[in-house]
């Protein structure tokens, strides 16, 4: 049984991807949770049906939650998963 992010959105599905020289393993699990948390509240502004995949390198240890919320907004609107009619003004 799948838990379902949002009643509304179906068929996406968010993979993270870090490698084991990013970090020992608390800190890969911190970064995949601040990923994860600013998808969740890009989520409902999401187009249906895409399986997006974040691989993360060294340099995201060195940025802050909003520099990578920013850059996570930037890259999902520039490959158009992003839908028009949504507000995800800069927070």
């Amino acid at each position: 049984m799948r838990k379902q992010i949002s009643p509304r959105i179906e068929n996406v599905k968010l993979a993270v991807i870090l490698a084991k020289s990013f970090g020992k393993a608390n800190t890969r699990n911190k970064a995949k949770r601040r990923i994860r948390a600013i998808c969740s509240e890009l989520i409902n502004h999401l187009k249906n049906g895409f399986c997006i995949i974040i691989k993360v390198d060294a340099d995201f240890k060195n940025l802050q939650f909003i520099e990578i919320k920013s850059i996570i907004r930037a890259l999902f609107m520039k490959a158009g998963l992003i839908k028009r009619d949504a507000d995800t003004g800069a927070q």
